[in-house]
């Protein structure tokens, strides 16, 4: 079980909710995802503002400035579906300090620590952070709104591949999921991951009501009871899958709990980390179900993944 904990510049509780190949990709994305109705790129007449489409992998593993990932949101009930667009684009690979910050006016912020219980041991994941402009519009391209968050460019660098080829490999020599110590830390790694990624989503002012209306909230009894909310991501490496088509993405399905009770499922379609697909940690695409309504989706696509100068 593991149980993240955020730096202190970060609300616990909705922080913890979410969270192709060398050559050249398809100009038009398409991801299939295992719903009763696939979300595809035609669903994003707007995507064509964001330059949409993908770039080749780089050869240099450094950031850059222009770095920009483009997902497509969609939020369904039945046949009633709404569709938005999310654009991240790296500002400052390595984020400078700014007027009111702790550290001097234009000097590198220093890197941030992530604490995660590991089966009730604390553990540490430190990051340098980079500043990222996040942009959100319709599915015309119409602009909703705009921020700049900072983002932990190493522990998203790593992403969520290198834990499943961990397990799969553990589970071909020995049948086990975890062995050692070893092994669990590159599981939490690919959490962070997941948790600095989809913390993208409930910052947002546009995105975050959205995203509640999928998420099954505590009870006042339950909150009472607990003195707040304790909140669990339970990431099910057991039971993690290559995508259908034999690629080398994997499907990673994951639980939220609060307090005890599921509040969210979900499951991450993930690739290698490799630029331009780093600034979302390979993240190829989720769709997060409400617990006690089958009918009600959140999901994500990648749209394009582009790299910088």
């Amino acid at each position: 079980m593991i149980a993240p904990s955020l730096p202190t510049w970060r609300p616990l509780l909705l922080a913890t909710l979410l969270v192709a190949a060398a050559c050249r990709a398809p100009e038009v994305a398409e991801l299939r995802l295992a719903t009763t109705a696939p979300l595809t790129a035609a669903a994003f007449p707007g995507a064509s503002r964001f330059a949409p489409g993908f770039d080749a992998v780089a050869a240099a593993s450094s950031w850059q400035a222009g770095d920009a990932v483009l997902f497509g949101l969609c939020l369904s009930r039945g046949d009633e579906r709404r569709h938005w667009l999310l654009h991240l684009r790296v500002t400052e690979p390595v984020a400078l300090a700014r007027p009111g910050d702790a550290t001097p006016t234009g000097e590198a912020l220093p890197e941030v620590t992530w604490t995660m219980r590991i089966n009730g041991v604390p553990q540490q994941f430190p990051s340098r952070l980079c500043r990222v402009l996040v942009t959100v519009a319709d599915a015309d391209g119409n602009v909703l709104g705009r921020t700049e968050p900072l983002l932990p460019w190493q522990l998203l660098a790593r992403g969520l591949q290198p834990a499943c080829e961990e397990v799969v490999r553990r589970r071909a020599a020995s049948g086990r999921l975890v062995d050692d110590e070893a092994t669990l830390r590159p599981l939490a790694e690919a959490v962070v991951c997941t948790v600095a990624l989809l913390q993208v989503v409930q910052e947002d002012d546009v995105l975050s009501p959205i995203l509640w209306q999928v998420v099954q909230r505590p009870s006042l009894w339950s909150v009472l009871r607990h003195l707040g909310a304790h909140v669990v991501l339970r990431p099910a490496f057991q039971d993690l899958r290559r995508q259908a088509d034999g690629g080398s993405a994997f499907l990673v399905p994951m639980t939220l709990s609060v307090n005890d009770v599921d509040a969210l499922h979900f499951e991450l379609l993930a690739r290698t980390p490799a630029r331009p697909f780093a600034l979302c940690g390979g993240m190829l695409g989720a769709t997060a179900r409400h617990p006690q309504d089958a009918e009600l989706e959140f999901r994500m696509l990648l749209l394009g993944a582009r790299t910088g100068s």
